[in-house]
This record gives structure tokens, sequence and C-alpha cells, in this order.
């Protein structure tokens, strides 16, 4: 018998190799081929030249919804416009509706290998952020209002919260029923104040005004509150709420017993100068306890920056004071990254809670 060479052995082994590793490449080809088949490609468009922004494409496996990419293009008009845009979502067409929006979870169903386009769609919208109409404030005697916030900012990409800005009234008079009519007799800088702002309430021409600039000027500071953020408070989850503000008959420091503003099942109490002072009961006889009113831990580090006192008061009268309140929308134009406002309206003018 003829012994065969080490050559010759070898041979059948490295035909096994060959065999297998073509094997394997053939599977992996078929798979490849297989996944090829079964995918397609989502193309995000921005749909406008002024456009910034780039967005890499998606791709998709036939029969398994999976999420858009959130949009990451932005679109701004010329600087001084009084519009700007905001994205509306995603169209099969770019002068189609909004069909899908950011992360919308879809199976488009596109045959394999092919290419489906999103175009973005715009929306114009003018950049004003809307008031709470006077109408939509009930005032009662001088302890009580309250606010039903429409809907109007709802969707508003320029709308961010609302204002309230606040005013202390020294007086020697006592107005059980307060209206406009009564200012001069409270305190005569109150009824020139109002006087500053009543052109803007209810305006349609005039909301391009600085609120937060005229408060200002007068001595107007931003109503705070105790153990809470009002500017998150008086946000977009308010609209369509009411908001009740309450002054009680009497109250303290001490008891605790001040002024609240009240949202449903939240109550919060209300507080002065940022947040540092509270709105005390009102000063007794010859302002004996003034000191709460004026105290520097109370209010800001400007003495008495909140506090217009009345001239011409008889030093043996017995003294009140009274705090006005107006509300006002707050938002960002987009172009400029400014505030903006809408006009005010007044919430009310509340009498200070009697010392206990």
């Amino acid at each position: 018998m003829k012994k065969c060479s080490r050559t010759e052995k070898l041979v059948p082994l490295l035909m096994l190799v060959l065999l297998g590793a073509l094997f394997v490449s053939c599977d992996q080809s078929s798979n490849e081929v297989s996944q090829q088949d079964n995918s397609y490609t989502v193309v995000y468009d921005k749909n406008a030249d002024d456009v910034t922004g780039t967005m890499a494409d998606s791709v998709f496996t036939i029969g398994s919804p999976q999420n858009l990419q959130p949009n990451a293009f932005t679109r701004a008009l010329p600087a001084g416009s009084p519009f700007a845009y905001a994205f509306a979502g995603w169209a099969l067409s770019a002068d189609g509706s909004p069909e899908y929006a950011d992360g919308d979870v879809f199976d488009f169903s596109a045959s394999a290998g092919s290419t489906v386009t999103l175009y973005a769609i715009w929306k114009e919208y003018p950049i004003i952020v809307y008031p709470v109409p006077q109408d939509n404030i009930t005032q009662v005697m001088n302890y009580h209002a309250e606010l039903h916030i429409p809907t109007n900012n709802a969707g508003n990409p320029a709308f961010s919260h609302f204002a309230v800005f606040y005013r202390i009234y020294v007086s020697d008079s006592l107005q059980p029923s307060i209206t406009k009519n009564d200012f001069s007799t409270i305190n005569p800088v109150l009824a020139s104040d109002y006087n500053s702002v009543y052109p803007y309430i209810d305006s349609e021409t005039l909301t391009a005004a600085n609120m937060d600039t005229l408060f200002k000027s007068m001595g107007y500071w931003r109503l705070a509150l105790q153990n809470a953020n009002i500017d998150n408070v008086l946000s977009s989850s308010v609209l369509g709420s009411t908001l009740v503000f309450d002054f009680p008959a009497t109250g303290s420091v001490a008891t605790g017993i001040l002024p609240t503003m009240t949202i449903g099942d939240d109550v919060y109490t209300l507080r002065r100068s940022g947040g540092n002072g509270v709105f005390t009961p009102h000063p007794d006889f010859n302002f004996l306890n003034t000191d709460d009113l004026r105290d520097p831990s109370y209010i800001n580090v400007h003495d008495s920056a909140d506090i217009a006192d009345k001239s011409g008061i008889d030093p043996a009268a017995r003294l009140y004071t009274y705090v006005a309140m107006f509300i006002v929308a707050v938002g960002v134009d987009t172009n400029t990254y400014s505030f903006i406002y809408s006009t005010p309206s007044l919430i009310h003018v509340f009498k200070f809670p009697d010392p206990q």
C-alpha cells in the first residue's frame, strides 16, 4: 500500500477550512442583504433657507415602530420683526400640515431601501403675551379678589409667567369698600400711581411698554411667596385657573394669620420685597407697631422702599395701610431674547389686617 505524503494529508483539511470560511462568508452576506432588504431611511428636511441646525438621518426597520428624532432646527425672522417662528411638527410634503410631532413613535411601512422625507413645518406667531382682562377680576370690599386666568396664552411660545406688582400706601382713612373714587382719600400717591397705569389697562395699542420699568419707576415691587418661587407658581400651569387673594380682617406675624393667594387646593402666604418681608398688620395709633412695617429684616435694604407715606396726617389719628396689586403677563421675545409684557390689570387695593 502506498503511503500518503504529509502534503497529501493536509489537502483535505485545507479544503474543509476553505469550505467553512465560504459558508460563514455566505451566511454573513445573506444576513447583511436581509437587513438591507428590511430597512428604509428617514430624512429630516429643514424646509426653509433661513433655518439653522442639522439633523442626521434615521434608519427604520420595516414593521418596527421607533421614535422620530427631536427637532434640532431653529428658524428666526429678521431682527425687529413683530413675529417669530415656532416648530409645528413634521409633514410628508413641504407645504403639508403637521402630521408627526417631536419624538413620535411611528412605522412608515416604506419599502426596503427607500427614503422617507419629513419636512419641518413652521408656524408664524406674533411676539405678544395676553393679559388677564380687567373684567375677569372680581373685587370684594377691601379684603378679597378673585382672578380667572384665561387660556389664550396656552401654546404661546413667547409666554413665560404672570407677575404681580405691589406697593403699600399709608393712610388715615378707613375704606371698607374700595373703588377707584376712594384712591385719593386713601392716599393721593395711590391716585397718582393709578393714573399712570390706567392708560395701559385693557389697551390694545400699548402692549409693547416695559411694565417692569413702569412699575419700578413708581416704587412698586414684585410680589413674592413664602417657600415657593412665584414665577414657577404663576406659569402656564395656572392658565384656566382661578387665583384667590385674601387679606384677613385681623392677623399677626406671631400667629401666622397673614394675607394669602390660593390656587385650587394650594395656599401661599404672600411676601414683600423679594421675599424677605411679610404683609404685617397695619400700624396702630401713632404708628405704635410701625417697627414691623419698616423692619429692615422684613423689607429690602432700601428703607421703606415699597411704602408710600401720606402727608399731612394728624399725629393723633389712627393709621391704616393698604396695598395695591397689579398683574401682567411676562414673556420672552425669541428674536431678541428680551422680556415682553402684556398690559396690566388691577387685582385690588387691599387693607392690611388689624392687629390682633
